[in-house]
């Protein structure tokens, strides 16, 4: 549970800030959507290290297991950014069709 509200709050930070830089509400939504594929990213990557077997040989410490998280996070907005026609690409598409139709038949 804690670690699911750090990584939250570590895309939500970095989301915050490109935000902050973006300067059209399209840039903004792809940057919304591309967190979202992150999100789900890292719960993929989390369901992989946890079917892993742990043969117990080697042990591994609390800081190595934090660590993982971490470095699984990273991976997880690394893979976003980078991919194209991924999970976040198609909810841009769609949202972006859905608020071009709300405009226009709201007259803006």
């Amino acid at each position: 549970m804690i670690n699911d509200i750090r990584s939250v709050s570590a895309i939500s930070a970095s989301h915050a800030r490109s935000v902050k830089t973006a300067v059209s509400e399209d840039e903004r939504l792809k940057s919304v959507c591309q967190d979202f594929e992150a999100l789900f990213v890292e719960q993929i990557l989390k369901s992989m290290r946890a079917s892993e077997i742990d043969s117990g040989l080697v042990k591994k410490s609390r800081g190595e297991k934090i660590f993982r998280e971490m470095l699984d996070s990273e991976y997880s907005v690394s893979i976003a950014r980078a991919s194209s026609g991924g999970l976040g690409e198609l909810l841009y598409k769609q949202l972006k069709e859905r608020f071009m139709a709300d405009d226009k038949a709201a007259g803006v």
